[in-house]
């Protein structure tokens, strides 16, 4: 955890200057939106256990004991780290925008957003979700128009010695993440992603068998899209590690 803290600090330092930076700025998130720690999905019967534990511990809340984890590995990380303090590493930043196609909204798709929409129409406290069904209404009709162009998303690659970084708009499956760190240059990697307005961005599993997060409502940018991603991220660093080209 500290060391994915410090390589975002030296991101943001790239990026903008101290002047701009505040608590807000400062959020790491790591392509694992498919996977929630200390609340799992697949193994939802582990939640008592874990309220069990936090209740021999002094019944620590459930925000208390994940803040615990994250000193302990911060302690962790600096008992090794304090002794290879480096000063002159090579540091480089590449920008670049990238086209990302949309993901496609089939007929059933819209004719379920349709019928969606319609039913919350009328409900002022519903107006979120009949914006959330509409929305896809309008995007096969725009794709039907042939008027839908790509999503521009833009790309931060970073080079911090010998460690990789790179941004992402979106909340990205765990997938595509293991993808990018399995190919990249660097000894460690460390995937930022929300550092756009994106949306969740799911796998081609994910989609098969649904959930949130994988539905066509939550989702502007799909596994065909995902896998765009991948690979501009890849062949970006490869540019600042020129022996991996």
């Amino acid at each position: 955890m500290l060391r994915s803290v410090l390589l975002t600090l030296a991101l943001l330092s790239v990026l903008a200057p101290p002047s701009q930076l505040n608590a807000a700025t400062l959020h790491l998130g790591a392509a694992t939106i498919d996977i929630t720690p200390d609340k799992p999905v697949a193994l939802d019967g582990q939640r008592s256990i874990r309220q069990r534990m936090r209740k021999l511990r002094g019944d620590v809340s459930r925000l208390d004991a994940i803040a615990q984890r994250i000193v302990t590995a911060w302690d962790d990380a600096l008992e090794g780290a304090r002794h290879d303090i480096r000063s002159d590493v090579p540091l480089h930043h590449h920008v670049k925008t990238i086209d990302l196609p949309y993901r496609k909204v089939t007929i059933l798709e819209r004719s379920e957003a349709m019928t969606e929409a319609a039913h919350f129409k009328d409900i002022p406290a519903q107006h979120w979700n009949f914006l959330w069904n509409q929305k896809v209404v309008d995007r096969f009709d725009a794709q039907k128009a042939g008027t839908k162009k790509p999503y521009p998303m833009e790309l931060h690659a970073v080079r911090l010695g010998d460690c990789a970084i790179a941004t992402n708009d979106f909340e990205l499956y765990t997938d595509f993440g293991i993808q990018m760190k399995a190919r990249s240059p660097g000894t460690q990697t460390f995937i930022i992603q929300l550092a756009g307005p994106g949306t969740y961005l799911p796998t081609e599993r994910a989609v098969k068998h649904g959930g949130y997060g994988a539905v066509i409502q939550s989702s502007q940018i799909g596994p065909e899209g995902g896998q765009v991603l991948v690979e501009e991220t890849v062949q970006t660093w490869k540019q600042l590690w020129p022996a991996a080209r």
